[in-house]
């Protein structure tokens, strides 16, 4: 599958990590292990239909965690669903995890790498494989999916910017820079409708760009 190619071995980041500690929630939800406060595991997200996936709204931070809790905390808090619930908030102890080369890391990342192939499927997107260079680019169902997510205001535009910061975080770098290119090619044509969110999803690879991980996504093993 084009989904288990190389994946980044970079190291983490020195930066702000809000939260501290192993996120093992998380981690198990992730696995399949574990399912989330609404008792759905991560096999059943993977199972939305498009329609599902915009209109529910509390599966994107499960699906692509960031070292914030964003909005989704005051869903855990006014429930009061305590430890029962996953925390989607990435942790730099839970980020080395998923950067390992240990077969539950690789195992984590590959189960990224499904949810963002759910989610490209879902604005209209497909990877292209010329050959050992991965690309990710409008796909035939491009004109019929952007005219749900290519409107003003989208919070389609909220989850692109969570999904490059989780891949980032994730160690998936070139994955992200390849989603990052096709919404830079896609801004071309419309600018006047992504506005500043173009530079919130720059912002979300800038990291990526000045360690100069930015190359084509080679055919080569994790």
């Amino acid at each position: 599958s084009v989904l288990d190619k190389e994946i980044s071995s970079s190291p983490i980041e020195d930066e702000r990590w809000p939260f501290i500690g192993l996120n093992q929630p998380l981690i198990d939800f992730y696995l399949g292990k574990r399912s989330d406060h609404e008792g759905r595991y991560i096999q059943d997200i993977w199972r939305f239909n498009r329609d599902q996936l915009e209109a529910e709204h509390n599966y994107i931070a499960l699906l692509f965690p960031t070292k914030d809790f964003g909005f989704f905390i005051w869903e855990l808090i006014g429930r009061n669903l305590g430890d029962k619930a996953v925390g989607p908030v990435f942790t730099k102890e839970t980020v080395a995890v998923f950067r390992s080369q240990t077969e539950v890391g690789q195992q984590l990342r590959r189960h990224m790498l499904k949810s963002l192939g759910l989610m490209l499927d879902f604005y209209g997107f497909e990877y292209r494989k010329t050959g050992k260079t991965l690309s990710i680019l409008p796909a035939q169902t491009f004109d019929e999916r952007r005219h749900v997510w290519l409107s003003e205001p989208n919070h389609n535009f909220l989850r692109l910017s969570r999904i490059l910061e989780s891949l980032r975080l994730a160690g998936l770098n070139k994955y992200a820079m390849a989603l990052f290119r096709a919404l830079e090619e896609i801004n071309k044509s419309y600018a006047s409708v992504i506005g500043d969110s173009m530079d919130y999803w720059r912002n979300a690879v800038k990291e990526i760009e000045s360690s100069g991980s930015s190359s084509p996504i080679n055919s080569t093993s994790p």
